[in-house]
């Protein structure tokens, strides 16, 4: 914004100056035709005296006169030049300040939307350890009630081999009360492994999370890499304009020395107009002299006060360029602050990606584990599963001789019945004889 203004005043100084030199040209004309018209009556008085030299002064005077004229016309030229010249540099600077502007607004809104992420991926970082938790939790569970179920059943293994007749009831009981644990196990372990399914799944996805957080952070950089360019460019035009800061230095300054010469010529031109009046006098002029006489006086003061609002234009110049400098300081100050900054974001963002990757790694550590675990409790399972389809055929085999022995037992009594019964009839007859 300040340099928009800067330029501001630069144009309407160079309006100021525009419009001097229109008077100035004005004011020259108004000169030109003076000398011409004293120089027509200079001719006329002395048309007898010294034609040839009045023509060989008026032929300098008008080669004067035209060398004036396309000396203002090259400053004219110089002139319109040097505004188009700002006018491009202030569509420049304006365009430059929007393009900041806007870049600015998108990396904030970026890095707004990388801080929610990484807040995002903490907070899930955090449920994951907990649900790790729980899952180890539940699997220390599960250990714990099979090494109590292979202790019950190493222990009622003994108790079989140690007692030689169950009962059956106590038996189906058993083989009930293990198939019960048995399903719960299963079931504890389907819970665990849809779980850790789940752990997975979330695992994944913060891992493609990351990796667009990765490919959101290089296009960052690709951006900040794209305004640091565009600053080189910046700072390069503004070199360019110092640059033509100094060749309208130079323009000004050859403008005073014209000026001067233009001065010089006029007192020159005065000096001989001076003459001519002495001669004048002589031919009774006097009051056409003083006139003269005081135009040119009030135009030579004229003169000097341009000079001195040239000096003046000079002056607010070289403020505004050292105005200008310090802007660009300020600049540079802030492009180097920002720098530091996203230097520290991203350094910050290195060593949060590096935790996330060690935590990563950690929970993929874990994850095997628990894989192994959960291969281990499987073939535990397995073989639990083995030993109780062991111990119902070893109970089908006992019930088998249960019941072998129960026949074996009823035929018995049924011959124990028939040998009483024999063995009555034989005291009811044994008794009968006696009688």
């Amino acid at each position: 914004m300040d340099t928009l203004r800067s330029l501001e005043e630069k144009n309407k100084e160079l309006d100021g100056l525009r419009r001097q030199l229109a008077r100035e040209e004005e004011e020259k004309r108004e000169l030109f035709a003076q000398i011409n018209s004293l120089i027509g009556e200079l001719a006329q008085i002395k048309q007898a005296e010294n034609v040839s030299s009045k023509e060989n002064e008026l032929a300098l005077l008008q080669s004067e006169l035209d060398e004036l004229k396309l000396d203002f016309g090259r400053k004219q030229g110089e002139l319109q030049k040097i505004c188009g010249e700002l006018a491009r540099e202030r569509e420049e600077s304006r365009r430059r300040e929007n393009i900041m502007q806007l870049e600015s607004s998108r990396m904030e809104e970026e890095l707004r939307e990388r801080d929610e992420l990484l807040k995002e991926l903490t907070e899930t970082s955090d449920e994951l350890g907990r649900a790790l938790n729980e899952a180890n939790n539940d699997l220390q569970n599960v250990r714990e009630q099979l090494a109590i179920t292979q202790q019950e059943l190493t222990n009622k293994q003994k108790t079989n081999l140690n007692i030689p007749s169950i009962n059956d009831n106590n038996l189906l009981k058993e083989k009930e009360n293990l198939q019960f644990e048995i399903k719960e196990l299963n079931y504890n372990l389907k819970c665990c492994e849809q779980k850790v399914c789940e752990k997975d799944e979330l695992l994944n996805k913060k891992i493609e999370e990351l990796r667009e957080s990765k490919e959101k952070i290089k296009i960052l950089e690709e951006r900040l890499n794209i305004s640091n360019h565009k600053t080189e460019d910046f700072e390069q035009r503004f070199s360019l304009l110092a640059i033509s800061n100094t060749e309208l230095k130079s323009q000004l300054k050859a403008a005073e020395m014209a000026l001067e010469n233009d001065k010089t010529k006029n007192l020159e031109i005065l000096e001989k107009i001076k003459e001519e009046i002495e001669l004048k006098a002589k031919l009774n002029l006097d009051e056409l002299l003083e006139k003269e006489k005081i135009k040119n006086e009030e135009k030579i003061l004229e003169a000097e006060k341009e000079h001195s609002r040239l000096n003046e234009l000079l002056f607010s110049e070289q403020r505004n360029k050292e105005l200008l400098k310090g802007q660009l300081v300020a600049l540079k100050k802030e492009n180097e602050f920002l720098e530091n900054c996203l230097k520290e974001r991203n350094n910050e963002e290195i060593n949060e990606k590096t935790n996330y990757l060690e935590k990563l790694n950690n929970l993929k550590e874990i994850n095997e584990k628990i894989n192994f675990e959960k291969e281990l409790v499987q073939t535990k399972l397995n073989q639990l599963e083995k030993e109780n389809t062991r111990l119902t055929s070893e109970l089908i085999e006992v019930e088998q001789k249960a019941e072998r022995e129960i026949k074996k037992l009823n035929n018995s009594l049924e011959k124990i019945k028939t040998k009483r019964k024999k063995y009555l009839l034989l005291n009811q007859l044994l008794n009968r004889e006696k009688l």
